[in-house]
């Protein structure tokens, strides 16, 4: 686990940074002073009026991360035309299924939720 203390008093547990075109997001665990974890999503992308960067970020806390990554997940089943059957398994217990089922769509009530531990670099 990397650990980096910020100049606000946080540690960076893990980062992961994702470039997508002139946009790129940000997935940072930290913990703040007080030992809490939370996840912080960012996305930045660069103004074109004023040729500078332009930043959001949104804070998910640790009693909060099973709601968020829930309603998430069901959100992305219901609009994503199937893109999460071409997601690597993150080493989830889901049981294989047979060749003839493996192709329908997902649907909400076909996902489980479950956890599992990652470990992120700032290899990309």
């Amino acid at each position: 686990m990397i650990m980096e203390k910020e100049w606000n008093g946080s540690v960076t547990l893990v980062s992961q940074k994702i470039k997508a075109g002139t946009r790129h997001y940000y997935i940072d665990a930290k913990l703040d002073t007080k030992g809490n974890k939370y996840i912080v999503l960012s996305e930045t992308k660069m103004r074109e009026s004023e040729g500078k960067p332009e930043r959001h970020r949104i804070f998910i806390y640790e009693e909060d991360f099973a709601k968020v990554s829930q309603a998430l997940l069901e959100t992305i089943m219901q609009i994503s035309d199937g893109v999460l059957q071409e997601m690597p398994d993150l080493g989830r217990n889901v049981p294989s299924q047979p060749q003839e089922e493996a192709h329908h769509a997902p649907q909400p009530e076909d996902v489980q939720i479950g956890s599992f531990d990652l470990e992120w670099t700032d290899e990309a």
